[in-house]
Formats: structure tokens, C-alpha cells, sequence
């Protein structure tokens, strides 16, 4: 299981920088892996209703075994989120919102 430090660390991160979809991702990731599916539930109710924050909700739903709740939550699901056409993986650019990116850049 991972520590509540880092879970602590996470969550920490997720309040300083809202927008930063990957520290959400990371830390609804731990807590469901440490076996805390509530959590990672409300860890997973993004204010923004964009498609990966629904596919975060499905994943939560589905590690809480409630699978015709994860079916229905799947209707809204724009066809774009479930590709993963609007992340890029093999760059750091998912790790930083534009700020920190820009001065990081300069590095």
C-alpha cells in the first residue's frame, strides 16, 4: 500500500493546482490501490464536465464494484475522452499547468 504521506502529498498538490488533471489522476490511482474507493470517488468529482473527468468517475465507480452506475456514466462520455487524443504522454507538459511550464521551458 502507499504511504499517507504521499497521499497527503497528493492531495496537497491537487489544491494547489487544480487544473492539473495528472496529480487528480495520480492520486484517485493511489487510493484505489490502497483499497479506499470513497475517496478516491469525491477525488474524482471534477467541477469540470469534460470527458476525462467522467472517465475518472466510471473508474471509481468500477473499483466500488457499482458497474451499472460505471454503464450509465459512460452515456455522456464524448468520443474524443476514451481515445486519449487530448493528452500527450511522452511529454512533461501533462505534469505542469501553463506557468510552470513556460518557466520550465526556459531551464
Amino acid at each position: 500500500p502507499f504511504s499517507t504521506k504521499l497521499i497527503a502529498q497528493l492531495e496537497d498538490a491537487v489544491q494547489r493546482h487544480p487544473g492539473n488533471l495528472w496529480f487528480r489522476d495520480q492520486l484517485i490511482r493511489v487510493l484505489v490501490e490502497n483499497g479506499n474507493s470513497r475517496d478516491a470517488q469525491r477525488a474524482a468529482a471534477c467541477t469540470e464536465r469534460n470527458g476525462w473527468c467522467q472517465l475518472l468517475s466510471i473508474y471509481t465507480a468500477v473499483a466500488r464494484n457499482r458497474h451499472a452506475e460505471a454503464d450509465s456514466l459512460v452515456e455522456g462520455v464524448p468520443i474524443s475522452a476514451s481515445t486519449g487524443s487530448g493528452m500527450n504522454w511522452h511529454t512533461s507538459d501533462v505534469l505542469l499547468d501553463s506557468a510552470d511550464a513556460a518557466a520550465y521551458s526556459k531551464m
